[in-house]
């Protein structure tokens, strides 16, 4: 049996240069796992309340009732006019863009959604699941 042996590619310009020693040591600990990292530390010291405050507020309150319209409807509404242009005509647009997604999020959830969630509450009132056996 005859195996040609193939030395290692040799690097050229063409490939990427490696990351330097020790780059991705932290890539883990992004910006939301840190802040998430810290949120938890936090929430374990002595200033807990800071955190009780923060988020048992009547606008937290309303910003959670409201946050699965506004995940739903940002990334529509960032498709359209609203999100184009150049980056001084995206950050110009952003008030706007930021208070048409808030308006139609508390229409859709105070208007549509919670009105649905109602209307299947009552017509499944006295209904049982039966599991079986």
């Amino acid at each position: 049996m005859n195996v040609a042996f193939k030395p290692a590619a040799t690097p050229d310009a063409t490939d990427p240069a490696p990351p330097p020693a020790g780059a991705d040591r932290f890539a883990m600990l992004d910006g939301w796992r840190a802040a998430s990292i810290l949120l938890v530390l936090a929430g374990l010291g002595p200033a807990a309340w800071v955190l009780q405050r923060l988020f048992t507020n009547r606008v937290a309150a309303y910003i959670a009732t409201v946050s699965y319209a506004l995940y739903i409807l940002h990334g529509a509404l960032v498709d359209t006019w609203l999100g184009s242009g150049g980056k001084l005509v995206k950050y110009a647009k952003r008030p706007l863009l930021l208070a048409l997604t808030f308006g139609l999020a508390h229409l859709s959830t105070f208007r549509f959604e919670q009105p649905c969630v109602q209307l299947a509450t009552r017509w499944t009132r006295g209904l049982t699941v039966k599991t079986p056996a």
